[in-house]
């Protein structure tokens, strides 16, 4: 099944989190405590949308239910993702980069740019979402390393581009009962749904 687009609307509520995977080890001798991370950090959101009216909560009923339940893949930005940074350029991937990194060499962004992408901004690469820990600022030859989380997924391959206006992540429903909404007078829709990010193999 292809990705899809999400609809063009905006939700009234919306929250995002990034859910870490690790394996911890407490010592029964010293107490002391070890902890790894391990692959499989994904995104997780929730969207509500209340007081939906006409075609703009047909649209939302009839994308969730062409879903399929978990089987569905789609795009979803998140709401707050314009930059605090002054990201401009065509950026692609300097120096390849292999799976669960969290640092990636760039090129191709206008030199000499301070703030260039600020912690808490976000890019796309790979259809994976990722979101800045440290700030970011382009040298004379439009170079910079960006520092993210959660880490990669998929290698990085050189000249790969970057996407930093309306980054996306693929997302799955949690569940095979999200294509739901409740009604309340005549023809007033809410929907509320909850999606993760979709490690595909």
């Amino acid at each position: 099944m292809a990705v899809k687009d999400f609809p063009s609307i905006t939700a009234d509520a919306e929250s995002w989190s990034v859910i870490s995977n690790t394996q911890g080890f407490t010592s029964d001798l010293n107490g002391a405590t070890q902890t790894a991370v391990l692959p499989g950090a994904r995104w997780s959101a929730s969207l509500t949308f209340t007081n939906r009216t006409g075609r703009e909560a047909r649209a939302l009923q009839g994308f969730l239910a062409g879903l399929q339940g978990t089987a569905g893949r789609f795009y979803l930005t998140p709401v707050h993702w314009t930059p605090l940074g002054s990201p401009a350029g065509t950026p692609v991937v300097a120096v390849s980069q292999s799976p669960n990194a969290i640092t990636l060499q760039t090129s191709g962004w206008n030199v000499s740019v301070t703030d260039l992408l600020v912690s808490g901004d976000y890019f796309e690469i790979n259809g994976e979402l990722k979101k800045i820990t440290a700030d970011v600022s382009s040298n004379a030859s439009g170079e910079a390393t960006l520092e993210f989380a959660p880490p990669l997924r998929i290698a990085a391959t050189l000249d790969q581009s970057i996407r930093y206006t309306e980054p996306r992540s693929i997302m799955q429903l949690k569940g095979d009962d999200q294509a739901s909404w409740q009604a309340s007078g005549p023809h007033i829709y809410a929907v509320t749904m909850d999606a993760f990010e979709a490690l595909d193999i």
